[in-house]
């Protein structure tokens, strides 16, 4: 799928929308600071203070380390407890920064309106009931592995099974160490992943390892994980906006809709412009560019998720690192599930 070309917004102008989930606690003993690359400027974001607000400067670099604050802004003290999936959108209005849920403006630009505000919770709605597209989804793998399946190959199937145990393994291996510090293991977590879920010129393992064990392939995902993220009438000025978190290997508030990991795959994952791509698109651009081989010529989604940063107290990733780390910790136990399960008996062996 083309991706257009990354059109830079001037410092002055344009609508940026970050979709987070608020840390546990809230308010945060140590707010996470998100920083988005802007070529000439620089947002730095601070999600969570003492008091429960989001406050952000808009820096203007004057040279190699040089920079200044152009535009400062913060939203009135958020009502929530922690955990809940937001988005947030900020953009430059008349020198100074808004946010703003929708149409409605979270700022305290005005002493007198300094009134809490409850946090719109994302995304809204009773949630979509995947549980017939789910079922459906499995038949789906059968149908597409039925030559593989009807094969009956002994040695085939072990091989295969054995190739997913040692990838779960892998998997678990860099996101320990990457955990430790070693940023660097984000390319072997990338190879992983295309070689588990990617299906361009390949057999993606995982996949055909729960067909040939007619498994479900399930994760859990928020109430409605496919409904817009971006307000139409502000994609014309959008220069990105990126799901990063929308995926855990088990249920866990706010993320409690199980969905098959193959329509998840489909889901959108980022907004250039107005191309969207879905997750499989993401990790399949991410892992041919860093993940399979080293390509020069890095993809504008690359690009972009390279340049902005997520801190916490105890590392700081960019978004590419934290998108990666979110999709392999929620398909490792996933891997290991399909992998160790016992076709005889109907139950699963976990390692570890």
């Amino acid at each position: 799928m083309p991706v257009e070309e990354i059109v830079e917004l001037p410092s002055h102008h344009g609508a940026f929308f970050f979709s987070w989930t608020l840390p546990y606690p809230w308010p945060p003993e140590y707010p996470e600071v998100f920083t988005q690359d802007l070529g000439t400027a620089e947002l730095e974001v601070h999600l969570g203070n003492e008091e429960g607000r989001l406050y952000a400067t808009l820096w203007e670099r004057t040279g190699p380390t040089e920079r200044v604050a152009i535009a400062e802004g913060k939203t009135r003290r958020l009502l929530a407890g922690g955990g809940e999936i937001v988005v947030i959108g900020i953009r430059v209005q008349r020198g100074k920064l808004e946010f703003f849920f929708d149409d409605g403006i979270i700022n305290d630009h005005s002493v007198s309106d300094d009134r809490p505000v409850a946090v719109k919770i994302y995304p809204t709605g009773n949630g979509v009931d995947f549980t017939d597209k789910n079922r459906k989804r499995i038949e789906r793998r059968r149908g597409t592995f039925k030559k593989l399946i009807e094969k009956n190959d002994k040695d085939a199937r072990n091989h295969l099974f054995v190739s997913l145990a040692e990838e779960a393994q892998l998997l678990k291996s860099n996101l320990d160490a990457l955990e430790r510090g070693e940023l660097f293991q984000i390319r072997g977590i990338s190879a992983r992943l295309r070689l588990l879920l990617v299906r361009e010129g390949q057999t993606p393992l995982l996949q055909a390892c729960a067909a040939l064990k007619n498994l479900p392939l399930i994760v859990y995902c928020f109430a409605n994980p496919d409904a817009v993220f971006v307000p139409d009438k502000f994609i014309d000025a959008t220069v990105s906006a990126v799901r990063v978190d929308s995926v855990r290997p088990h249920e866990m508030p706010p993320y409690t809709n199980p969905v098959d990991l193959d329509i998840w795959l489909g889901f959108g994952a980022m907004r250039l412009q107005k191309t969207v791509l879905t997750n499989h698109e993401l990790i399949s651009q991410i892992g041919n560019t860093i993940g399979s081989h080293l390509d020069p010529d890095q993809l504008p989604s690359v690009i972009t998720l390279r340049r902005s940063r997520h801190e916490t107290r105890d590392m700081t990733l960019d978004q590419l690192q934290s998108y990666l780390k979110s999709v392999a910790s929620a398909v490792q136990p996933v891997c290991e599930f399909v992998a160790h399960f016992d076709e005889t008996g109907g139950k699963a062996d976990f390692l570890g």
